[in-house]
C-alpha cells in the first residue's frame, strides 16, 4: 500500500498533536501544596509542579519619588509571557510592562513612585494560567 505525502503529513500531525495534549495534561496533575508568599512577594498560587506559575517579589513600603526593583520569576515549567501594571493609573511608572521569561528565569525591573497605595498587577499573556498575581506597596509611615 503506497502513502501519499498527504496522508504521511496528516499522521504527522495528529502524532505531534496528541504528544503535546499529553505532556500539557502530565504537567496538570494535581497537588495539595501551594506555592508559597513571602512578605515582600506573591505567587500565581499554582505548585512548582504546574507547567505554569509565578513569583513576583520586591518592597512593599515606598514614598513619592523612590525607585522599586521588583523581581518576576517563571516558576513554571513551561515559558511564558506576562504583562505588568499598575493600579491605579499614574500611581507609579514602570520601566517595561512586558516580559518572557523560560522556567527558572528571572528578570529584574524598576518603577518610579508617584504616590502610595498602589498595587502591581501581573498577569500571563501567553497561554500560562491567567490568575493574576499582585504586590501591594504602601507608605513607609
Amino acid at each position: 500500500m503506497k502513502t501519499t505525502p498527504t496522508a504521511s503529513l496528516r499522521r504527522s500531525a495528529a502524532t505531534l498533536t496528541l504528544l503535546f495534549a499529553a505532556t500539557l495534561l502530565a504537567g496538570c496533575s494535581s497537588s495539595d501544596d501551594e506555592g508559597a508568599s513571602a512578605e515582600s512577594g506573591t505567587s500565581s498560587g499554582v505548585t512548582a509542579e504546574s507547567p505554569f506559575s509565578s513569583e513576583l517579589s520586591g518592597p512593599t513600603e515606598a514614598e513619592s519619588g523612590d525607585r522599586l526593583v521588583l523581581t518576576l520569576t517563571n516558576s513554571g515549567r513551561l515559558p511564558d509571557a506576562y504583562q505588568v501594571a499598575v493600579e491605579p493609573s499614574g500611581a507609579a511608572t514602570l520601566e517595561r510592562t512586558e516580559f518572557r521569561l523560560g522556567p527558572g528565569e528571572s528578570v529584574r525591573f524598576a518603577v518610579d513612585v508617584e504616590r502610595t497605595p498602589f498595587v502591581v498587577r501581573l498577569k500571563s499573556i501567553g497561554g500560562g494560567l491567567p490568575e493574576l498575581v499582585a504586590l501591594t506597596v504602601g507608605s513607609a509611615d
